[in-house]
């Protein structure tokens, strides 16, 4: 018998592929932030999800080299307008 766990909220394809492909990935939210990321955890409530490995942020305004999400973000699901399965 399995048991298949369900999200309250709808999951893009391509981050589910990412929790077990680790390469790399892009997503958007709905405040236009994009986000490069290698791997990705949802948490067990499903509302959010780890990203880690991330390369690049844009339309965040950082300071330069002063904080780079080293250990990975989270980030609420139902913000995501974007994902995509980069291929370079």
């Amino acid at each position: 018998m399995f048991w298949f766990w369900r999200s309250p909220v709808s999951v893009p394809g391509s981050l589910w592929k990412a929790t077990e492909d680790h390469y790399r990935y892009m997503l958007q939210l709905r405040t236009g932030v994009v986000l490069i990321f290698a791997e990705a955890r949802i948490s067990d409530d499903g509302q959010w999800v780890h990203l880690s490995d991330v390369e690049n942020i844009q339309a965040i305004p950082l300071p330069e080299n002063e904080f780079f999400f080293g250990r990975g973000i989270d980030v609420r699901i139902s913000e995501i307008v974007l994902v995509a399965d980069c291929d370079s």
